[in-house]
This record gives structure tokens, sequence and C-alpha cells, in this order.
């Protein structure tokens, strides 16, 4: 067996830092595509996240409109409070005045119109004594007018 010549050798090693080249390469270009996955993982996760802050911010923002229909809808259940207060309050000066009404009502009755009920009967006996009266004076007149 013969020594290889210096061009051999010298082949012989070039092939090699080919080979060695050639999976620096290979390797570098796993790692770039390795690294272009991740960028693409990384660009769905920014894309994702992008989605999920726009649902936040308008989940933000219709909580914030309830937040003030509900402010509103206070301020209208005050006021309604307020106006519902100030009819119970009107009603029961109503129904106080409807009972000072009442009792001043019965109160004339009892003493003013109270005899007035009584006035047909005593109109009818007051009738009586005066047609009994009368029946008297006729009789009167005729007892004198017969003597």
């Amino acid at each position: 067996m013969t020594s290889p010549s210096q061009d051999e050798v010298n082949e012989l090693h070039l092939h090699l830092k080919m080979a060695v080249v050639e999976q620096s390469v290979t390797a570098i270009g796993k790692q770039v595509s390795d690294t272009y996955e991740k960028l693409e993982e990384i660009r769905e996760l920014i894309e994702r996240m992008v989605r999920v802050e726009e649902k936040h911010l308008t989940l933000t923002a219709e909580v914030s409109r309830a937040f003030t229909e509900i402010a509103g809808q206070d301020k209208e259940v005050k006021k309604l409070k307020a106006a519902h207060d100030k009819a119970v309050g009107w009603i029961s000066a109503m129904m106080m005045f409807g009972s000072i009404l009442s009792a001043s009502f019965l109160w004339v009755m009892n003493t003013e119109l109270k005899p007035l009920l009584n006035l047909p009967q005593e109109l009818s006996r007051q009738a009586y004594i005066i047609q009994e009266q009368q029946q008297m004076i006729v009789e009167l007149k005729r007892s004198r007018v017969g003597k």
C-alpha cells in the first residue's frame, strides 16, 4: 500500500472540509427553519393576543356602557322614588283632609241636619194639630151659629 500523494491528501482534506461545511450549512439551515417555525408560532400567538385584546377592549367598552346605563337608571330610580314619596305625602294629606271632612260632615249631620230629618214627621204632626184646631174652630162656629 502506498501512501497518498499530497494532492490526494489535499483533495481528501477539501472533501472533509466541504463535508464539515455542508453539515454546518445543513445545521444552520435546520436552525433557520426551526427559527422560522418558532417565529411563525410567535406571529400566530401575537395575532391571537391582538384578537384577545380587541375582545378585551370591546368588553371593557360594553362594561363601561353598562355601568353608565346603570348609573342613569339609578338616577331615574331616585327620581321615581322622590316622586313616589311626594305622592305618598299628598295621598296622606288628602286622606287626612278626607277624614277631617268626613268628621266635619258627621258633626254637621248630627248637630244641624239631624233635626231636619225629623222635619217631615214634625210637619205631619203640626199639620195634624192644625187640622184638629181647624176642626175645633169649625165646630165652635157651628155651635155659635146654632145658638
